[in-house]
C-alpha cells in the first residue's frame, strides 16, 4: 500500500547563537514570521511569552500546522520544530532562516515526512 505524503517535520538544535537575540520577544516573533514567508505559509495566530530572568516560548500557528522556538539565551541555543502540510511548504527554508537570524554557528537537525 502506498502512503500518501501529509507533511514534512523538522527538529532544530541551534547552538552558539546570538544571546542577545535569543532573548528579544520582539525580534523573535519578526524573525518566525520571516521563516513563514520563506516557507511559503500562512500565519494565522502567534502566542509568545518572555520567561525571567531569560528565554522565550514562541509558537506561530500556521495555515499549513506550525512553527515553534523554546530560546535560551543563557547556553546561547535554541530549540525548534516545524511542521507542514502539504506540498507546497519549505520548512527548511525556515530553518534557514532562523539560523541565519540568531547568527547560529552550529545545528543539528532532523526530518520526518509524516503520512
Amino acid at each position: 500500500m502506498k502512503h500518501k505524503l501529509i507533511g514534512e517535520h523538522i527538529f532544530g538544535t541551534l547552538k552558539l547563537c546570538n544571546q542577545i537575540k535569543l532573548n528579544d520577544l520582539d525580534f523573535i516573533e519578526k524573525s518566525l514570521i520571516k521563516a513563514c514567508k520563506a516557507a511559503n505559509c500562512t500565519v494565522l495566530n502567534i502566542l509568545s511569552h518572555q520567561f525571567f530572568p531569560q528565554g522565550v516560548t514562541s509558537v506561530l500557528l500556521l495555515e499549513e500546522s506550525h512553527i515553534s522556538i523554546h530560546t535560551y539565551p543563557e547556553h546561547k541555543s535554541a530549540f525548534v520544530d516545524i511542521f507542514t502540510c502539504g506540498l507546497n511548504a519549505r520548512p527548511v527554508e525556515a530553518l534557514k532562516v532562523l539560523i541565519n537570524e540568531f547568527e547560529c554557528h552550529y545545528v543539528n537537525q532532523k526530518q520526518i515526512w509524516r503520512e
